[in-house]
């Protein structure tokens, strides 16, 4: 499926523009996949491409990756980005990379994985993690963003959003994802048909918050909320306190250890309604939200067709 826009493309131009026979055609045609199979295999060689190349195949306003000026590189509508050691950055920030935080990719699971035991050294490290960056919060370069939902400052952002019920709450989130919300929407009610589960759920939660101008706790970084790409549920209960990691330490300080069925968790068929129109859920991280949904569909891409 790598390169199949490009593929069908330049076939395209052989069978229209080509004047030779039929047994010339099918000659030139396999010529080109061999081409493009090999340049898909000299791209998948420099660091960055499963990452690139699932950017390519989420998004429509992005083309397809090339190896530009020494470094894997796409355009974004009309802006040139580069791989950039993961920061995807334009040209004239390149030079200056390590200003910069890189935007985050990882494994996404298809369940929730197993709680492990951490060791003394692991629990050190995430200690020292979190102090490094309280004293020197990430600083993501946000052009990538603001060139693919047209965003720039907290005006343009107010710009691109709409307000819609979502589930019968009012909210407010980006206009492009308009269609995908409506589709979450209508598998939840499907599910809810045969799922108690999941009706009892949808009874509990009063507000789903969405576009919310601000950073990232403790980082200098825009939050996905500020681009109107991320929903927040809020629900009513004891049990919504724990979906939460920094919540959840102001009371124990082992808040990874919080076994999952003390934790805020949606019934699996709501999740899977969200990941089927490109959202991942918070409560899959290990730094856990599970209140927290937001729209990257290209780390759904990683771990389903490059198993990252």
């Amino acid at each position: 499926m790598v390169f199949y826009r490009l593929l069908t493309s330049l076939i395209l131009v052989v069978l229209i523009g080509c004047q030779s026979t039929s047994h010339e055609n099918n000659y030139e045609s396999v010529e080109v996949k061999k081409e493009i199979n090999q340049r898909a295999e000299d791209l998948s060689q420099f660091d960055g491409w499963p990452q690139m190349q699932s950017l390519s195949m989420a998004y429509e306003d992005i083309s397809e990756v090339e190896y530009f000026d020494g470094d894997l590189s796409f355009v974004v509508k009309d802006k040139r980005f580069y791989w950039a050691h993961g920061r995807l950055l334009t040209q004239a920030d390149t030079n200056n990379w390590e200003d910069f935080a890189p935007y985050s990719f990882y494994p996404y699971p298809k369940v929730l994985p197993p709680i492990q035991a951490l060791s003394e050294e692991h629990k050190k490290d995430i200690e020292r993690q979190l102090n490094e960056n309280r004293l020197n919060p990430p600083n993501r370069n946000e052009s990538f963003y603001e060139a693919l939902w047209g965003i720039k400052d907290q005006e343009s952002a107010w710009e691109k959003q709409k307000t819609i019920y979502f589930l019968g709450h009012k909210t407010t989130l980006h206009r492009e994802l308009l269609e995908d919300l409506s589709r979450v929407e209508e598998r939840i009610h499907e599910s809810a048909k045969k799922d108690r589960e999941l009706r009892s759920f949808l009874k509990t939660f009063y507000r789903v918050d969405a576009y919310n101008w601000r950073n990232i706790a403790s980082t200098t970084s825009r939050s996905l909320h500020a681009y109107g790409l991320a929903l927040d549920l809020i629900a009513s209960g004891q049990v919504f306190q724990n979906s939460y990691w920094q919540w959840v330490g102001y009371a124990r300080k082992d808040w990874y250890n919080l076994p999952y069925n003390k934790r805020f968790n949606p019934p699996q068929s709501f999740i899977q309604a969200f990941e089927a129109e490109g959202f991942i859920w918070g409560g899959k991280w290990f730094f856990y939200d599970s209140m927290h949904f937001e729209y990257r569909p290209e780390i759904l891409i990683l771990q389903k067709d490059f198993q990252f």
